[in-house]
C-alpha cells in the first residue's frame, strides 16, 4: 500500500462518517461556556470585583497591608550588640524567628544573659518556651544573647552562622548536641 492509497482510504472514511451532532453540540457548548466566562469577567471588572487575585494583573502590586515573608540568608545568631531581624548579606542580623526542627518549638532568646553551665535537657523540656520559668538558669553576662528551644540551648557573644547543625557550645564547652534551627520567615 502506498502513501497515496492511504490518503484515499482516509478521505473515503471521512466522507462516510461526517461530524456527528454530538461533536457539533460539544464544540458549540464549549464556545458558549468560554463566552459566558469572558462576559462574567468583564462584568466583574466593571464592578471592581476580582474573581481570582492570583490571576489578576493588579495583584502583582501589593498594598502596604499585604507583606511578603522572607527567610534569613545567611541564618545568623549574635550577641546582644547585634540587632535582631531579617538577616541578609548586606545587613547581617541575629534571627529572631527561629524554630527547632527536632522538637518543633520556637526558639526563645534573652539579651544580656547566658545559660548557666548546669542547665540541662530536662530543665529545657519542662520549662521552655516559658521565659519566666527559664530565667532562674540564666546569669547576667554583658554582650551575650541566650537562645533555647525544648531540646537545646546556646549562648552567643559574637555573630555565628546558624546553619543546620550549629554546634551547641556555651563558653567554649560543647554540650554534645547539634542544634537544628531554621528561620520561619520575617514579614517584610
Amino acid at each position: 500500500m502506498t502513501e497515496k492509497d492511504i490518503d484515499d482510504l482516509l478521505d473515503e472514511i471521512e466522507a462516510d462518517f461526517p461530524h456527528s451532532a454530538a461533536e457539533e453540540a460539544t464544540s458549540t457548548s464549549l464556545s458558549r461556556d468560554v463566552d459566558d466566562i469572558l462576559r462574567l469577567d468583564a462584568e466583574d471588572k466593571s464592578r471592581n470585583i476580582v474573581a481570582n487575585p492570583r490571576l489578576s494583573a493588579s495583584s502583582t502590586f501589593k498594598s502596604s497591608s499585604e507583606k511578603t515573608k522572607r527567610k534569613c540568608e545567611p541564618l545568623l545568631l549574635g550577641g546582644s550588640a547585634v540587632s535582631t531581624g531579617l538577616s541578609t548579606a548586606l545587613k547581617p542580623r541575629s534571627c529572631d524567628k527561629l524554630m527547632c526542627l527536632r522538637c518543633d518549638f520556637d526558639v526563645v532568646s534573652f539579651d544580656g544573659v547566658r545559660w548557666r553551665r548546669d542547665t540541662n535537657y530536662l530543665f529545657l523540656r519542662n520549662n521552655a518556651p516559658d521565659a519566666k520559668r527559664l530565667r532562674p538558669n540564666l546569669q547576667t553576662a554583658s554582650g551575650y544573647r541566650a537562645f533555647a528551644c525544648q531540646c537545646g540551648l546556646v549562648s552567643v557573644l559574637k555573630v555565628v552562622r546558624a546553619a543546620n547543625g550549629l554546634e551547641n557550645e556555651v563558653d567554649g564547652e560543647n554540650r554534645g548536641q547539634t542544634l537544628q534551627w531554621i528561620c520561619t520567615k520575617h514579614h517584610c
